[in-house]
């Protein structure tokens, strides 16, 4: 077990409650800078600004990633005639030799923590270099209203894909919203898997491993690099397990499927304001053609039973979320090289 309580008690001061320093950037008067690394620090300044609008506005989620890969945290707040009125909660990845988002790219729907907008370019002018910030909502590209300093560029990233229950109740209600190609192609597929009698486990979470494994094995099938070959990324997604049943500040569900007694599924879930995660899947589509079909028409199923808002597959380049969803915007900003 991880025993954050012991690794991050409340008991210290906000780090902003004393007069900051002067910032070692040229900031015009009245603003200033400071950097905050340690990370008993970081978790309280990330909980004073957080909107806690989406699951990776969450501490906790976050600091899977962060325990799993220990990058350097990177925290700038910017105070406006010494209060504290922006957060930019980032890190330094070594591995790749730039500055990111506190957690790793692999987050999504990131914001920028300010109380007015007008503070919004002066934070930015405290970014550092190098940098990328990726998976940034388009919400906040039209506060910046034209005023990016002229070192940093922003461009699209690749877009997310989610899928809202307003007029949907189950994965039947989905097909009537598809072509009639794409309709037929994932009702052959559901049958198919349907006939083999799938035995539907929910959260047994000790498949977690089974997960990674089938993961990369399928990702090694498609002659593509898994990302859990990076032990620290398999961590990663251990820990997000670890620190939901510890703090319950989020829900993890699991969803394994048997046929002919073998494992052909396992998938990830998290959930958080009635919004429901695919977060990570392992598929066996050498033994099971159509089984990937089959299990995100039963995540679409399941959400709905749970009474969700909406399912969100995340950012990826993946052919089929474009054949299923309409795709949603997102950006990244970086500096100029």
């Amino acid at each position: 077990m991880l025993n954050t309580n012991q690794q991050m008690s409340n008991s210290i001061l906000l780090p902003f409650e004393d007069e900051p320093p002067p910032s070692k950037g040229l900031m015009p008067h009245p603003y200033s800078t400071q950097i905050f690394s340690d990370i008993l620090e970081c978790k309280l300044l990330w909980n004073t600004f957080s909107p806690h609008q989406t699951i990776y506005d969450v501490w906790e989620f976050r600091l899977a990633f962060y325990l799993a890969y220990q990058h350097q945290p990177y925290f700038i707040v910017l105070y406006h005639q010494q209060a504290p009125v922006g957060l930019l909660p980032l890190w330094y990845d070594s591995d790749k030799q730039h500055y990111d988002w506190f957690g790793s790219y692999w987050h999504e729907h990131n914001n920028f923590w300010v109380t007015d907008q007008q503070h919004l370019p002066f934070l930015l002018e405290s970014l550092p270099t190098p940098i990328v910030l990726k998976a940034i909502n388009p919400s906040q590209i039209k506060k910046l209203n034209g005023q990016l300093p002229p070192n940093l560029i922003l461009q699209p990233d690749e877009p997310t894909f989610a899928l809202n229950f307003d007029q949907i109740t189950n994965h039947e209600d989905y097909f009537k919203t598809l072509k009639k190609k794409t309709r037929y192609n994932l009702k052959r597929d559901w049958l198919k898997i349907a006939q083999l009698n799938p035995i539907v486990t929910y959260d047994r979470f000790n498949d977690i491993q089974a997960l990674i494994e089938l993961n990369t094995q399928r990702f090694l099938d498609k002659g593509e690099q898994p990302d859990c070959l990076d032990p620290r990324r398999a961590q990663a997604l251990k820990n997000l397990l670890i620190l939901a049943l510890e703090s319950r500040a989020y829900q993890i569900r699991m969803i394994s499927i048997e046929i002919e007694q073998q494992l052909a599924v396992v998938d990830m879930i998290a959930i958080y304001q009635d919004i429901y995660y695919s977060i990570k899947g392992g598929s066996d589509l050498r033994n099971f053609p159509g089984i990937g079909n089959y299990i995100n028409l039963l995540e679409i199923d399941d959400a709905c039973l749970l009474k969700m808002k909406k399912i969100d597959f995340l950012q990826s380049p993946q052919g089929w979320k474009y054949t299923w969803f309409q795709p949603q915007e997102l950006w990244m900003l970086k500096n100029i090289t």
